[in-house]
């Protein structure tokens, strides 16, 4: 069985934690007080990659996320985040050795829309 730990940060508090082998933190990055965030799924980097990289996504209101790694036949191959978070920008790290090397879409779906982007493995 994969042991996995997850730490969830927003700012510099620590509000959650628990197992998976992603953790996941905000990007630190904050918006102007008039400014709204946008709604998005960045793309991976660095990418290709040996063992891990950060995934960048946006919520601009508070949602339930579901973020998730498919295999090139769209079998799942990770479960990243299934929460409701709070409106802001994330990054998850997500750590891959225990997948093969090849090529894997990740999606986020949140409020109905699913995004779609492809990331490469090397070993």
């Amino acid at each position: 069985m994969m042991r996995k730990t997850v730490l969830l940060v927003l700012g510099f508090f620590a509000l959650a934690s628990c197992n998976d082998t992603h953790k996941i933190v905000s990007s630190g990055k904050e918006s102007a007080p008039n400014e709204p965030l946008a709604f998005g799924l960045e793309q991976n980097y660095p990418n290709p990659f040996y063992g891990q990289t950060s995934i960048l996504f946006s919520l601009n209101s508070a949602m339930r996320v579901r973020l998730k790694v498919m295999t090139e036949d769209w079998q799942e191959a990770a479960t990243l985040l299934d929460a409701r978070q709070p409106a802001g920008q994330y990054r998850i790290v997500f750590q891959a050795k225990d997948l093969p090397a090849g090529n894997y879409y990740y999606t986020m779906e949140a409020q109905g829309t699913i995004l779609t982007r492809e990331m490469k493995i090397l070993k």
